[in-house]
């Protein structure tokens, strides 16, 4: 009897762990599945570009093309109607495309359409909006130093597609904004690639 007894704890203990076990590489997966270092390998980079009306000099991820579309602003709101008036306005002005595996970067500037919000604090009323419009997707963001820039990163996470959205002003105090949009299954493909694209992001004096 007491074999028996012993038998069932020692089961009920090793489904335990396993779950347990499964459970902790789930989350590392996701952790490495969104975590960049934004450390530059040059042989996973485009070419240079200089954009005088952003005043940045970046480099998009290798293979990744410039694409010529038809660009229209986009409204950033949260989805209830009572924040309708903190809204950005993002106008993208450059786009640049993977075809092998439809990973996408659009780059920027945001525009707060409340006049009398304070300019520094428009980074943190953005996040706030992206956090609440995306309630159910895990949001992750984080402030970091790129090159003497001071960013904001924001990373989204959804069931088929991780979003990594860098937010920083430039000399003119125009707020900036780079979204690179990558499908789960090829994150690990393009991790080095955006970490890259993003530690190669410099201000234009």
């Amino acid at each position: 009897m007491i074999k028996k007894i012993n038998q069932k704890i020692f089961n009920a203990a090793l489904v335990i762990t396993t779950v347990l076990i499964l459970y902790s590489c789930a989350g590392e997966d996701k952790e490495h599945d969104v975590k960049l270092n934004f450390e530059i390998d040059s042989t996973k980079l485009g070419q240079l570009i200089s954009s005088s009306g952003l005043s940045i000099v970046f480099n998009a991820p290798k293979d990744w093309l410039s694409k010529q579309a038809e660009l229209s602003p986009k409204v950033e709101t949260p989805s209830y109607k009572r924040d309708k008036r903190e809204r950005f306005i993002y106008n993208p002005t450059h786009i640049f495309f993977k075809l092998k595996n439809n990973s996408f970067l659009s780059i920027g500037t945001l525009q707060d359409s409340k006049a009398e919000s304070v300019k520094d604090s428009a980074i943190y009323i953005y996040s706030d909006i992206v956090k609440k419009k995306f309630q159910e997707d895990q949001f992750n963001s984080e402030e970091v130093e790129v090159n003497g820039i001071s960013m904001y990163h924001i990373t989204l996470t959804k069931p088929l597609m991780v979003s990594h959205k860098i937010i920083f002003f430039n000399e003119m105090k125009e707020l900036i904004q780079f979204e690179y949009t990558i499908q789960k299954e090829f994150m690990n493909e393009e991790e080095a690639a955006v970490s890259s694209s993003i530690g190669s992001i410099k201000l234009k004096h």
